[in-house]
């Protein structure tokens, strides 16, 4: 389960608005450099944050990001604001009013000046002692990148760099300027169903419960008939009438494990009204193993499309389950409603354990590194659950 610190974050309006952007194929939130600056533009296009930076980060320690540094930027140490421009000044007095060329120096009487001032009719001229000067590296020598300050009149080849904020004129120099790493952020897909059932579905769910008179909770925690303790993404309650649901979400498509873990919880609770919201869709061979375990499923490409689905599935003057169905007519996700079991069938445990084992079909699915047949998963949960016990 999520920690207390972690939900706070997930009911921030902001927050909810980025993390159902990220679960939409956003795994990798990268910088961009522009206007002299590194921002995140999309992030701020989602969440109308200027600077997303602080609500990445707080994500980042509780890891549902993973920050990698992908570049360094030069800040001003007074605001810290990243755009800044460089002025070149003298070493020595500090002056600005600089000028840069290739310099000449005389060897026989020692001056030295930019070239443009020994240039003379084409010809390369001392101006001091008017000797022309015609072999390089006997008469004189040439030595390009050269500044010299107008107010001191030194020369120097490495000036004093400056730098001055855009934002609030503040200098600083390379000894003082703040260096601040510049991150992508990885999101971390061991939260792709907790921020589903946390943050993206959880108000938009309830209202919709709500809506039909239920009592709605999420992350409700029920004491199944073995005594273990199992927590459910969501529970809707009406006077007898329950709903449990459980939220997954995957890039490509949710795999067995989940549906056949679901059913281990419902079969030791003895669910009613079991449903599998699933974003975006069930693998093949998870669909079936849900219509075997007649576990409801609501499939959809976004939240939009799941709150409607979920509508449909509860429709009715008494909000209950409708009647047999492949699908629900909402376009374009689809709502698949497992066919009801005889009128005695959800009773009990061991009746619905009956219906399982009867089953000719041999689905095998992966448990604990190996393939393992369904009621071989049922005893490995029982051997376990009375492990807990004793």
């Amino acid at each position: 389960m999520a920690s207390e610190g972690l939900l706070r974050l997930y009911r921030k309006p902001e927050i909810r608005l980025l993390l159902n952007w990220v679960l939409d194929r956003h795994n990798e939130i990268k910088p961009v450099h522009t206007s002299s600056v590194f921002a995140y533009p999309e992030v701020t296009e989602v969440t109308g944050l200027s600077d997303p930076v602080p609500l990445l980060d707080e994500l980042s320690s509780f890891g549902v990001f993973e920050r990698n540094q992908v570049d360094v930027e030069v800040a001003c140490p007074d605001c810290g604001h990243g755009s800044l421009r460089d002025k070149y000044a003298c070493p020595f007095c500090g002056a600005d009013r600089l000028e840069k060329g290739e310099m000449v120096e005389h060897y026989a009487c020692g001056h030295a000046d930019f070239i443009e001032n020994f240039t003379k009719n084409g010809d390369l001229v001392c101006p001091r002692c008017g000797i022309t000067l015609k072999l390089i590296g006997t008469d004189y020598r040439r030595v390009p990148n050269i500044y010299r300050c107008e107010n001191c009149k030194r020369t120097f080849s490495v000036p004093k760099i400056i730098h001055i904020c855009n934002d609030c004129d503040c200098s600083c120099t390379y000894e003082t300027a703040q260096l601040r790493p510049i991150y992508s952020y990885v999101f971390n897909e061991k939260f792709r169903e907790e921020i589903a059932a946390q943050s993206t579905l959880e108000t938009p769910l309830t209202l919709v419960f709500q809506d039909e008179g239920f009592q709605a909770e999420r992350s409700k925690t029920l004491r199944g008939a073995s005594g273990v303790e199992h927590n459910f993404d969501f529970v809707a309650d009406r006077g007898s009438e329950r709903f449990i649901f459980s939220i997954n979400t995957d890039p490509e498509e949710v795999k067995p494990e989940k549906v056949i873990e679901f059913f281990a919880k419902l079969f030791d609770v003895d669910a009613k009204n079991p449903v599998m919201i699933v974003m975006p869709r069930l693998s093949e061979e998870a669909r079936r193993i849900a219509e075997m375990y007649r576990i409801n499923v609501v499939e959809g490409e976004n939240v939009g499309d799941i709150i409607q689905n979920v509508r449909a599935l509860i429709g009715g003057e008494q909000g209950s389950v409708r009647k047999v169905m492949t699908s629900v007519p909402v376009a374009p996700a689809k709502v698949e409603v497992a066919p009801p079991p005889e009128a005695e069938a959800w009773k009990g445990r061991r009746e619905m354990e009956a219906q399982m084992l009867e089953r000719p079909e041999k689905v095998k699915v992966a448990y604990e590194g190996r393939l393992i047949s369904p009621e071989e998963l049922l005893q490995e949960r029982r051997t376990r659950m009375k492990s807990l016990l004793s």
